[in-house]
């Protein structure tokens, strides 16, 4: 990167401190021109497998000190990456959240459970089945705050094994085993559920449906 494209622009990102995917992620996805600059936060147990309680405790310890870190680079705009921290509070949450790291940063803030609402949005995606590391209880929060956007999620398969913070990803024979997962099961992918069109079926196992909506998002974001 040199210096006449360098300004295009910097994205600031704050990852939980054990995440080892989000960095090779997003170097991998970056436009040219454009600078990523990372700081991790810590404030949960290393050693827990993570759950609800330890992502609300995530999300509710003080932020300021990271974001300092990053404003101090100057970023166009400010990403948090982790996903489960806010899906496990809830919409309005995870809005005054957004909310908080922008009047200190000082710029536009996206949080990862914000930017699977956009995602979907832009898609144009009315139903989703969902799939997940989780464990069961944070899936639970992850699919109410998805459906509490106005998505309705007709499917769900939650790991058997859920992952650990010690761990990179799940196994590519976990994933296959979730992603192949058919009614007979309380958590399988319904039968009445048709083939996406227009949609997209992800490694995760997520299906959407194609069909518009136009209902807002609450929490006003």
């Amino acid at each position: 990167m040199n210096d006449r494209t360098r300004g295009r622009a910097r994205i600031g990102v704050v990852v939980p401190f054990s995440n080892t995917n989000l960095e090779p992620d997003l170097m991998m996805l970056c436009p040219p021109g454009v600078s990523l600059h990372f700081a991790r936060a810590g404030g949960y147990d290393l050693d827990a497998i993570p759950d609800e309680h330890q992502m609300r405790h995530y999300s509710d310890a003080p932020v300021e000190e990271v974001v300092d870190s990053l404003r101090a680079c100057r970023p166009d705009v400010m990403l948090y990456g982790c996903t489960s921290a806010t899906l496990a509070q809830g919409p309005a949450f995870d809005a005054g959240f957004r909310r908080r790291i922008e009047a200190r940063a000082g710029v536009p803030a996206v949080t990862a459970a914000s930017a699977v609402i956009e995602a979907l949005e832009d898609l144009g995606v009315e139903r989703i089945a969902f799939s997940s590391p989780y464990v069961s209880s944070l899936n639970d929060h992850a699919v109410s705050f998805i459906e509490a956007c106005g998505f309705r999620c007709v499917g769900r398969a939650d790991t058997a094994v859920p992952l650990g913070n010690a761990e990179s990803a799940a196994s590519d024979d976990a994933e296959a085993q979730i992603t192949r997962r058919r009614p007979g099961s309380a958590s399988g992918i319904p039968a009445g559920l048709p083939p996406p069109t227009g949609g997209r079926q992800g490694s995760s196992g997520v299906h959407v449906s194609s069909a518009r909506r136009a209902a807002p998002r609450p929490g006003g974001g």
